[in-house]
């Protein structure tokens, strides 16, 4: 991010595109990790900052949940 807002969002705009099924641990990672830094206080009141934790939300809130390999069913 390297403190700008503008770049942040450039960057991430692809990302939070990707369908459901591409929304691997790796990606919603990286994704969750902005969101944090984003909720920071140098951010708190900035609208593109707010905005873009809303998209981050609704991002990792359709993302498939891990597959629990060695279940039974």
């Amino acid at each position: 991010m390297q403190g700008s807002l503008d770049g942040a969002t450039e960057e991430v705009t692809p990302v939070l595109a990707l369908p459901p099924e591409f929304r691997i641990a790796t990606v919603t990672g990286w994704v969750d990790d902005l969101g944090h830094r984003l909720a920071s206080p140098r951010y708190a009141t900035s609208p593109l900052a707010i905005d873009l934790r809303q998209q981050i939300r609704e991002f990792r809130s359709e993302a498939p949940r891990p597959d629990h390999a060695g279940e039974s069913r």
